[in-house]
């Protein structure tokens, strides 16, 4: 079970075999699939949950909301000419 934490880095809830729980360990969401009368409410992308818009909104332990931006946004080494 590894921990969610929140923008100010604050326990938010768990994570256990692709599903999140709250704090109190109640259901939250599945990482993949669909949980019964429930909709797509965002993505899971190298340690960090994002909203629809792609948000960050929260993160496992080790990694960070603006490091994996900054990685996806970092521009391009250009090529040499010659």
């Amino acid at each position: 079970m590894e921990p969610i934490f929140d923008r100010h880095s604050r326990l938010a809830g768990w994570l256990r075999d692709e599903t999140i729980f709250d704090t109190s360990m109640r259901f939250g969401a599945f990482i993949r699939g669909l949980a019964p009368q429930a909709g797509h409410i965002g993505f899971f992308w190298d340690g960090v949950f994002r909203d629809r818009a792609a948000g960050a909104v929260a993160f496992l332990r080790g990694y960070s909301p603006a490091r994996s931006a900054d990685s996806a946004n970092a521009p391009h080494p250009s090529v040499p000419n010659g």
